[in-house]
Parts: C-alpha cells; sequence; structure tokens
C-alpha cells in the first residue's frame, strides 16, 4: 500500500469516530453527569437563545410556585478608585491618562426595596439577558409532558431598547430543563438556575452588620493570650440583655483593665470564656433567610417580635445596637428583627444560644474577688467568731528589679507580731481563699452572722474589700461580697479555707491545694 494511502485511511477512520461520538451526544441531550463536558465539547453544538448583555435589560420578572420575582435594572457611572486617585493626587497622569469612568448595572427588587441584596440578584437577572440551549428537541405535541402546559417557571424580560422576549420553563431532565420560548412552538433543553424557582425573599442579603475588631487591653485578654483562648472579636463597650426570656436583665460593662464587669443584677465580674463567645456572634451576625420584609405591628405580632423573648442592645465603637428575638420554635429556630433592616429574618437558635439563652448567674464568673496577693497589704478575717490579722510588708529586691519593673521581698506577720513562711504557707492558704467558687445560684439575702469573714487591704490605699460566708445549710455557704450575694458555695471549700486559716496562724504547715 502506498503511504499517502496510507495516511487517506486513518483520516477517514478519526472522522468516522468523531462524526459518531457528534451524533450520539446530538441524540442522547446529554445527562446531568456530562453536562460541562457536553457544553465544552463544541461551541457550535448549543444554541442560544438570549444573547444580550446586562446593560441591555431593563427589567425581568419570574414566576412561579412561590410567587413573581420583579427586578428593575438601570446603569450608573462610576469614577474608578484609581482615577480618583491620581485626580486627587494631581499627578501628571491624571490629566494625560486619566482612567474612564466604568458603568455599573444596579438592580432594584420589587417588595425590598430599602434592603441589602444578595448574590442571587444576579443570577436571576441573567436569565433575562443570557439563555442557551443544549440542543433542540423539536416540535412537540404532547406538551404537557414537557411540564410546559403548567411551566415550572416563566420568564418575561424587557430591554433597553423596548424589546421583550418571554419563555416557559418545564420539567427536568438530566441536568438540564425543557424551555420553551414564547410565540414557538419549538422545545429546547437548557441549563437553568435553581434561583429562577426559589421566593422573591432568597434575593435578600442575610447579613445583618459586621462590626470592627478591637484589641482588647484587659487582664483577661493577656491571660486568654498566654493560655492561647484568645479570640478577637468586637469590644462591646455595654450589653444589655432583657425581653420577657429574662427573669432579670443583665447589664455587663468593659473595662480596659479588668475587662467585662457585670453591673447589674449584681456586681461581678463576667465570665471572660462566656464573654469571649458573645464577642464572636456579634462581631459578625447574619440570619438564614428573610421572612418577612418591611413588616407591619401585626406581622411582628405573629412573629413574637412585638413583645420579644430576647432584647438585645449594645454599644460598639459609639454606635447603638437593638436586636430582638422571638422564642425558639420546634425546629430550633427564632425570628430576629434588627433596628437599622425593615425585615423580619430566621435564624438558628444555635447562632445566637450564646446571649440569648443566657441568664446572669451563666454569664458571672465562678470566681468571686481576686485581688493580686502582691497588692494585698494586710488582711483581717473572722472564723467561727475568732479573728484573725496578717500585715505583709515589703521591701524592694535590688538585685530583681529593673527599669521596667520593681520587685519586692514580702514578709508576713499575724496579730501577735509572729513572722510566718510567705513563699509557701501564706501563698498555699491565699490561694484556698481565694479558689472558693460560686457553686450554685441564689437571690435570698443570708441572715444572721457569717461563720467566715475577709477584709484585704491594698499598698495603693484603694478602698478595701470585704467577703463574708454565711453557712445556709449543710453543705452550702452563701457568698456576699461587699454587701452583694453573689451565690452559693460548696461547704468543703469555704470549711478547708478556714482550716487553713488556723494553721497558717499557728505557723504550721499549710498543704498546697494543687
Amino acid at each position: 500500500m502506498k503511504k499517502n494511502s496510507k495516511y487517506l485511511i486513518i483520516a477517514l477512520a478519526c472522522v468516522v469516530v468523531l462524526g459518531g461520538a457528534v451524533a450520539a451526544l446530538t441524540l442522547t441531550g446529554g445527562t446531568g453527569e456530562d453536562t460541562s463536558s457536553s457544553a465544552a465539547a463544541s461551541s457550535s453544538s448549543t444554541i442560544a437563545l438570549i444573547d444580550k448583555t446586562d446593560e441591555d435589560l431593563a427589567s425581568v420578572t419570574v414566576t412561579n410556585e412561590t410567587g413573581t420575582i420583579t427586578i428593575h435594572a438601570h446603569t450608573e457611572t462610576v469614577e474608578t478608585s484609581s482615577a480618583s486617585e491620581e485626580a486627587s493626587s494631581g499627578s501628571e497622569s491624571a490629566s494625560s491618562e486619566a482612567a474612564e469612568p466604568e458603568v455599573e448595572v444596579v438592580y432594584e427588587v420589587d417588595g425590598l426595596e430599602g434592603l441589602a441584596l444578595s448574590d442571587n440578584v444576579s443570577t436571576v437577572a441573567r436569565a433575562g439577558y443570557s439563555l442557551t440551549a443544549q440542543k433542540s428537541i423539536g416540535t412537540v405535541e404532547n406538551p404537557e409532558e414537557f411540564g410546559l402546559t403548567d411551566p415550572t417557571a416563566t420568564v418575561s424580560a424587557v430591554y433597553q431598547d423596548g424589546s421583550t422576549y418571554s419563555y416557559s420553563i418545564g420539567v427536568a431532565n438530566g441536568g438540564y430543563y425543557y424551555v420553551q420560548p414564547d410565540g414557538s412552538d419549538e422545545v429546547y433543553l437548557a441549563s437553568v438556575s435553581s434561583a429562577l424557582f426559589a421566593s422573591v425573599n432568597n434575593l435578600a442579603d442575610t447579613t445583618l452588620f459586621e462590626l470592627e475588631v478591637g484589641e482588647d487591653t484587659s487582664s483577661a485578654a493577656s491571660v486568654a493570650q498566654t493560655t492561647g483562648t484568645y479570640t478577637e472579636s468586637a469590644i462591646l463597650n455595654v450589653l444589655h440583655l432583657s425581653g420577657t426570656a429574662f427573669e432579670r436583665a443583665v447589664t455587663i460593662e468593659y473595662d480596659p483593665e479588668d475587662g467585662y464587669l457585670m453591673t447589674e443584677p449584681r456586681h461581678a465580674t463576667a465570665d471572660s470564656t462566656k464573654m469571649s463567645e458573645i464577642t464572636t456572634s456579634l462581631t459578625s451576625l447574619s440570619a438564614d433567610s428573610l421572612v418577612k420584609a418591611h413588616p407591619s405591628q401585626e406581622d411582628l405580632e405573629s412573629y413574637g417580635l412585638a413583645d420579644p423573648a430576647v432584647v438585645c442592645e449594645f454599644t460598639c465603637n459609639g454606635k447603638e445596637y437593638l436586636l430582638k428575638l422571638s422564642a425558639t420554635d420546634a425546629d430550633g429556630n427564632r425570628y430576629i428583627v434588627y433596628d437599622g433592616i425593615d425585615a423580619v429574618f430566621q435564624i438558628a437558635n444555635s447562632t445566637v444560644t450564646s446571649w440569648a439563652d443566657a441568664d446572669p448567674f451563666y454569664l458571672q464568673s465562678t470566681l468571686t474577688l481576686l485581688p493580686n496577693i502582691v497588692t494585698v497589704s494586710g488582711m483581717d478575717l473572722t472564723a467561727n467568731g475568732q479573728n484573725y490579722h496578717f500585715t505583709i510588708d515589703r521591701e524592694e529586691d535590688e538585685e530583681e528589679s529593673t527599669e521596667d519593673n520593681t520587685a519586692y521581698i514580702y514578709t508576713v506577720t499575724n496579730g501577735d507580731g509572729t513572722v510566718l513562711d510567705y513563699e509557701e504557707n501564706f501563698k498555699h492558704f491565699y490561694l484556698t481563699l481565694i479558689s472558693i467558687t460560686v457553686a450554685e445560684d441564689s437571690w435570698e439575702m443570708p441572715a444572721g452572722e457569717p461563720q467566715f469573714t475577709c477584709t484585704f487591704s491594698y499598698y495603693d490605699g484603694s478602698d478595701p474589700d470585704t467577703i463574708e460566708y454565711y453557712k445556709v445549710s449543710d453543705r452550702r455557704y452563701a457568698i456576699v461580697a461587699n454587701g452583694e450575694l453573689m451565690g452559693l458555695a460548696l461547704s468543703d471549700t469555704v470549711d478547708l479555707a478556714m482550716n487553713n486559716l488556723v494553721l497558717l496562724n499557728n505557723g504550721e504547715t499549710v498543704p498546697d491545694p494543687n
């Protein structure tokens, strides 16, 4: 066989194979799995039913089983950032080579006026200016079999030049949908976005707000950074929680040195971990879906928001925020309104549980008074009717001191003037004392006299702090700090501190509580 004849036969064989593949694709119309491959196989195999741009669109109306979506489009000319920067700098290039302004298409949705819109708006709008079919089915005698007698959705577009285009969308087939343009007997298989079958509410942006992350300078933040548990979040200057779900309203304020402090319904240090969860939740808050745009008072009542279960008010960077929540429904969701958006949204309770399901006892620290031991100059205690006094003197440790930090040598003496061991016995007792925690909530102020009282005095002359423990049962002591009830402590922890107090005063060994 001649060489040229051999090449000719090979070429003919390739044509036959390729022709068979094209015929197979044309006849089958593809499946959901091969949609992308069939689209990429040959641009000539697709059919452009609508081939316009977003700037051509004036409006598009989509009707589906949820209702009607109408999107209006118009263009706006915006100056590019590079052009404005050059113009403001007065550079030569600003006058000779200034960037041309850009044309931006802006969408508005009927019923969602004034609300931020999601990216789904662009997706739905695209259905009005771009539609590509994968193949033509031809004229069909039984349109009901293709879902075109009672369409899944209809699309009607109006363009800036006044022309129109409308089509119906039938049932799905292998990842595509049957489509029939109005006024045509021909049916096509085309790729259609699922956004065309959703509600108009699907076009709303569900982001409620995003706050600027702040710098937490408090001692609590320093501890969290040291332990690797610190999370960056916004600083809430004041947080107030109330509503029908709160038996007692809660107010928490931020102090740059001490961190978050509860000021209502009792004065206490707020739990740093739980406050971190709250601030993280409120730094960026998004709902799951829009339920009702521009709600009336009747709407708010029907969604449980006229008399909300939770009212969350806070200030951040000088701006006030207000959130209202309904009670949690059987599916674990709540309705929510944000004062900055005229709409009702649905949100999962898990998104807001850190503050919506909180109460004073949950938010307060289990620790009561935590004076830093190096700031304490004296302690006066009473235990079971016996009085104790300790004086802590300090002198500068010249060997350990630096220009930036002054170190001290501490000496502790009891009421009899006996010098006691500071480094072990006193520190062990002190740790036992401040480790008494609030184990149970209580709002009933105890009667009678306390079994155990401790008053701390400080080197800087600040007001002393007094903490009292009242025995209210065989297993509980009520804790009163500076005249305010904090809750109940386990009897074992208070009894241990009183026992160690006797050991310390007598110069005996105080066990390490660790």
